[in-house]
Order: structure tokens, then sequence, then C-alpha cells
């Protein structure tokens, strides 16, 4: 009677055993600065002009008006692996322009191909990109 009730037990075991699957590792390689760049397509969150190094806030993603010197909600930057970029400035106009990393991917040197304008990468993560020149900082989003 013991071997009777013992051996559904053992044969549950047995199949529970053998019918799991050792899973493999996988590697997540990090993502590089170029994969996150390219990755979205980039849209103004909030905009800063820097006067004796202090910011002031002059656009900000759904609190400035549309009416507004400094509306940005236009404004759409992709970078391609390419090296080139297509935009759309905050009128509406699309542009094209070449970009590439420099110093150690910490500046962004972006504009035509004979004369390109530095830009200092303070942040460049999934989800969020913020650069800035002398009087000038953007914070972008993903579109």
């Amino acid at each position: 009677m013991k071997n009777i009730t013992i051996m559904p037990l053992i044969i549950i075991l047995s199949i529970l055993i053998f019918s799991c699957k050792k899973t493999e590792d996988v590697v997540v390689l990090p993502e590089t600065k170029t994969d996150i760049l390219t990755a979205n397509v980039w849209k103004a969150n909030k905009a800063y002009t820097i006067t004796n190094g202090v910011p002031k806030l002059i656009f900000e993603r759904g609190i400035t008006p549309a009416s507004d010197r400094n509306d940005l909600n236009k404004f759409r930057l992709t970078f391609l692996k390419d090296g080139t970029t297509t935009s759309i400035d905050a009128d509406g106009v699309k542009g094209k322009t070449v970009w590439k990393f420099a110093n150690n991917e910490t500046q962004l040197l972006i504009g035509d191909l004979d004369k390109q304008s530095a830009w200092q990468v303070n942040k460049l993560e999934t989800g969020f990109f913020d650069y800035s020149e002398s009087n000038y900082k953007i914070e972008l989003v993903p579109e």
C-alpha cells in the first residue's frame, strides 16, 4: 500500500526535476552614448539662457504657451548613426546637419561639414539628454 501512494509522488518529482531546463545567462552589454543618442527622436523639455553662469528658465514643455517667443514645442532633433541629424526648429522648419562626439564623448560637435559648434554633454542617459554651451542649455526627452 505504501508503494502505491509513494509512486505518484516519485513520478511527479521526477517530472519536475527533469523538465526544468537550465537557463543560459544573458549578457547585457551597456548602451553606448551613441546608442542612447540615436535611439530616439528628441524634443525639448526645458531650455535656459545662461548669464554670468546663472541659468534662467525660458521654456518648459506644457507650461510655456505657443505664443511665447521662446516656444520650443515644435523642436525635434534626431541623431542618426551615420553622423547626420534631422531636425525641426522652433518654427517648424526642417533641417539637416552633421554630428560627432569629441573629447571622450563629453562634447557634441554639431553643424555643417565645414563648421561645427561644440556643445557640452552634461547628462546623456536613456530617456534624458542635457547639453549646453556658454549661454544656452537645453534638456531633451524622447518624443
